[in-house]
């Protein structure tokens, strides 16, 4: 998984090999691009250009890609298998000076090939490619790469662009240069592709399989992967910290606008609970007032309140009955947010008269005790048969004697 997870960062989704070469001494770059799902390469699709600014065409900006140079400038001779390196190049170059020219070996087990190529001329040729937004992981001479291909190869004989390879199983047996290669259609397992497109297709097995050498041309390849490396880590790096940075900003403006509502909302409420309050202090304040006023009336009231009801009570009729009897009587309903008014000094008496006689004889009576100021009848009506409903409103002096 982790390995799959490298491989994306590095290299995405999209791959890439080109081979430079010459044709009647004309450029030519064999291309091939292909996805990787699952650890497989699909998509494969291959492409002839003319020049390198062409490429732009099949490449996307930026796109990596390996490279192998199989033009005339790349000399391929054929040795025996010396142990060492230095001994094959001695034998196939003699007189060559290594700080000018890289060199790559590819060996079998009765022989060997031997490439080499200035530098001046691989190094301007890397560099022209990246001028134009191509970036180049590594590179190969000559036919090598195709040797990552020869397993899956059914054919004795393979046409390349520079000449005519003799297969052997998995060896090369020969190499003969022409200048006139028929390039024909050639299977790797399930991929159809023209032999002229091999190398570039076999190049792919790089991007999963880097040989570990000290030669100048893998030290050169070891700088452009790494190169390679540390664009990719700054260039995503500085994608992941943007999206990073952008999410930072929304959660934080998301935070804050949700701390604002709340802080809205919290004065808002206080703002309530406030007025809440102060009309809590109000409503109080004028109930104390009520229940001073209330207090004041029953002190001031309750012992001639007594005096009052004995007195009007003793001098009733038998055919006279009280519904109501009220000293200092309110004069509307009373309400929480309304001053208590009230008849003070008066009695309010309701109640049931069988008698109109009575009721007549009772009212003189009534005026003719000596706290009576006035009784005043507010209500006499019918209300049965012999029966009458009253209300009576009986002014007293302060000054009335018990």
């Amino acid at each position: 998984m982790l390995e799959k997870i490298s491989s994306f960062w590095l290299y995405g989704s999209n791959y890439g090999c080109i081979e430079y070469t010459t044709l009647d001494n004309q450029e030519v770059i064999f291309g091939v691009t292909a996805s990787k799902k699952k650890g497989e390469y699909t998509s494969i699709n291959s492409f002839e250009v003319d020049s390198i600014k062409n490429l732009s065409s099949y490449f996307p900006k930026n796109q990596h890609c390996y490279l192998t140079i199989n033009s005339d400038k790349v000399l391929i001779k054929e040795s025996e298998a010396f142990e060492s390196d230095l001994d094959i190049i001695a034998n196939c170059f003699p007189s060559i000076s290594l700080d000018d020219f890289y060199y790559e070996i590819l060996r079998f087990d009765t022989n060997c090939y031997a490439a080499v190529c200035r530098k001046s001329y691989a190094d301007n040729l890397i560099k022209s490619l990246e001028e134009n937004a191509i970036t180049i992981l590594g590179f190969s001479l000559g036919f090598f790469p195709i040797k990552n291909s020869l397993t899956f190869l059914n054919q004795n004989t393979i046409s390349t662009s520079r000449g005519l390879l003799e297969i052997d199983g998995d060896s090369i047996t020969g190499f003969k240069k022409t200048s006139d290669c028929d390039f024909y259609d050639v299977s790797i397992e399930d991929i159809k592709i023209k032999s002229s497109h091999l190398i570039a297709l076999s190049c792919l097995s790089n991007y999963s399989y880097i040989e570990a050498k000290t030669t100048k041309l893998s030290i050169k390849n070891s700088k452009l992967f790494h190169f390679h490396k540390q664009k990719i880590f700054f260039r995503k790096s500085v994608r992941i910290a943007a999206v990073v940075f952008i999410i930072a900003l929304l959660i934080n403006a998301f935070l804050f606008n949700s701390y604002f509502t709340d802080l809205g909302q919290l004065k808002q409420q206080n703002t309530i609970v406030t007025a809440k309050k102060d009309q809590y202090s109000k409503r109080l304040n004028d109930l104390e007032k009520k229940e001073e006023i209330v207090t004041n009336i029953l002190k001031s009231g309750s012992s001639k309140a007594s005096f009052y009801i004995n007195r009007i009570t003793y001098n009733k009729p038998i055919s006279i009955s009280l519904n109501v009897l009220t000293f200092n009587p309110t004069l509307k309903a009373i309400r929480a947010d309304k001053i208590i008014e009230y008849d003070q000094n008066k009695i309010l008496v309701e109640g049931i008269s069988t008698s109109k006689d009575d009721f007549s004889k009772w009212i003189t009576a009534l005026e003719s005790l000596e706290w009576v100021e006035l009784v005043s009848v507010n209500n006499y009506g019918f209300q049965a048969i012999n029966t009458s409903s009253f209300s009576l409103l009986i002014n007293v002096s302060d000054e009335s004697k018990k």
